[in-house]
């Protein structure tokens, strides 16, 4: 009887051994800050639409100092195109056409005439 309940308190005090030093392990690491420099190729995603017939997707990123880009993809096919400066896009209600607005050159850039 004493043997065996000398071998129940060591498995029992296996398991919590090894349950605490799995806990320990399993604590992520600390978070790396950002840098001001990887902060400033931060991208932003918006003008996000999908086509009434599923057929096409739009999105657009936006960066900060940079010209923003839409992207237009044909999601049965793949094929993407890219939209210097463009923003804003809408789906006509046949989906054959795709409306959206298009900034001058630089208009995203610090310092600009407001």
């Amino acid at each position: 009887m004493r043997a065996s309940l000398r071998v129940s308190r060591f498995i029992l005090l296996l398991l919590v051994a090894g349950t605490a030093n799995l806990a320990a392990q399993a604590s992520p690491a600390p978070k790396k800050s950002l840098t001001i420099a990887e902060y400033a190729r931060w991208r932003s995603i918006g003008s996000v639409a999908v086509a009434d017939d599923g057929l096409w997707a739009t999105w657009g990123y936006s960066q900060r100092n940079l010209d923003d880009t839409l992207f237009l993809k044909n999601l049965g096919s793949g094929v993407e195109t890219r939209i210097p400066r463009g923003s804003g896009s809408q789906f006509s209600d046949d989906t054959h056409w795709l409306a959206y607005f298009v900034a001058a050159p630089g208009a995203n850039r610090a310092g600009r005439a407001g």
